[in-house]
């Protein structure tokens, strides 16, 4: 558990696109802290988990290749409040934990429709 005194804290695990990096980016204040892992290779898990049991973390922003399970989310605290993948699918998530704790969870469900039938129609 992360003492009250931290700055709420939202990971983000993989380099987004310049302009979604600049929104997310610009959100940083004294009242929020983005650690933000930009590169295009995996953040590694040592990393993640010291990330998430430093900091008072309310946030992640994840990809399909990172494994956000029992272990990441509890070093994360009770502060925890959700998790959201840049994926269609959500199995790398412990989605059950999730939910016993309160913890929201997002991805994009139809992010790839329109360009799965563009391409079968090609």
């Amino acid at each position: 558990n992360s003492p009250p005194s931290m700055t709420a804290t939202v990971i983000v695990t993989r380099q987004l696109p310049a302009d979604v990096e600049a929104a997310v980016l610009a959100l940083a204040s004294d009242d929020l802290k983005v650690l933000y892992h930009k590169s295009d290779d995996p953040l590694d898990r040592a990393t993640l988990l010291e990330w998430c049991s430093s900091s008072a973390v309310v946030g992640i922003y994840c990809l399909l290749t990172d494994r956000i399970d029992a272990e990441v989310l509890e070093a994360c605290g009770d502060g925890l409040r959700v998790v959201s993948t840049m994926s269609v699918g959500y199995n790398h998530i412990d989605v059950e934990w999730c939910k016993a704790h309160g913890v929201a969870v997002g991805y994009t469900p139809d992010v790839l429709t329109e360009t799965t039938a563009d391409l079968a129609v090609a």
